[in-house]
């Protein structure tokens, strides 16, 4: 179950390969318009999943992260090129609410732990 899934990407026991292969479907089951409604539920958590890998040490964790994050904003956002109906952030925290507080809690913690390019 797409539940199953996400418990496999946010389990640090999880095998790298277990893993990679688990946002690779996730990635395939939020891709199928048919699925759109059965996934929807799910949108939150997977976003934070994929914005969580963006900082693995690993190529292969990451860019599994970056394609789920891809096919998830264009299911959020993409209105079928219709450019006058728009998604905003009351409907976009109303599907995914949980991702609020985590976004709050991610930008906190980059402020506490800046960083400077240039050292």
């Amino acid at each position: 179950t797409v539940e199953q899934l996400l418990a496999l990407t946010e389990s640090s026991a999880t095998l790298l390969p277990a893993r990679i292969h688990a946002l690779h479907v996730l990635h395939t089951l939020f891709l199928d318009s048919k699925l759109a409604d059965y996934v929807l539920p799910y949108l939150g958590r997977a976003f934070e999943v994929s914005i969580r890998g963006f900082g693995a040490t690993n190529w292969a964790d990451r860019t599994s992260s970056t394609m789920l994050y891809t096919i998830l904003m264009t299911r959020m956002f993409n209105n079928g090129h219709n450019y006058t109906r728009q998604t905003t952030d009351v409907t976009f925290f109303t599907i995914a609410p949980n991702l609020h507080p985590y976004f709050k809690m991610e930008l906190e913690r980059a402020v506490r732990e800046e960083k400077s390019l240039y050292y």
